[in-house]
């Protein structure tokens, strides 16, 4: 992977990669940052949704604690997905928790679903590649979960019906 910033298009999707300056968009249906929580970001791009990907456990929790706040002034909507949920634990126990922890900001929400720990994610994230580029590891669930969650975020910023 280069840090050199490019453009590439396609028929209905132009894709930027700026590493160290946003990027100045053309007018957009949908614009995705892919980047930390960032304020300062936030607060420049004034997005309608900030997606913020979370394991879920109080250390993550309390780190995003001091961002939240900020995001969800800055952000129509903020939705925290829990990711990385092993079998030994209750995904349903998880979100409650993350649901719990989140009760006092209005404009957060915690996706329904969660992205369970899978090793083909973990290989492209590594590779910085899509999950559904990489081989099946005989669990096809994660990549199938993230393909529900694009489709549901496209949805939940009206820009699609529910299929």
């Amino acid at each position: 992977m280069t840090n050199t910033p490019f453009v590439e298009t396609h028929e209905n999707l132009t894709i930027m990669f700026s590493p160290d300056a946003v990027p100045t968009l053309p007018d957009a249906a949908l614009a995705v940052y892919d980047c930390p929580p960032s304020p300062d970001l936030v607060t420049l791009a004034k997005p309608d949704l900030c997606l913020v990907p979370t394991d879920g456990g109080p250390v993550q929790l309390g780190l995003l604690g001091s961002v939240l706040p900020t995001l969800a002034a800055s952000c129509g909507s903020v939705q925290l997905v829990v990711w990385g949920v092993r079998g030994g634990q209750k995904t349903s126990s998880v979100l409650a928790a993350v649901r719990d922890a989140l009760a006092r900001l209005p404009n957060v929400g915690v996706w329904d679903q969660a992205v369970e720990d899978s090793q083909s994610i973990a290989r492209t994230a590594d590779s910085h590649r899509p999950a559904w580029d990489s081989p099946l590891d005989g669990k096809a669930t994660a990549t199938e979960e993230l393909a529900r969650l694009c489709d549901g975020l496209i949805v939940h910023l009206g820009l699609a019906r529910v299929h």
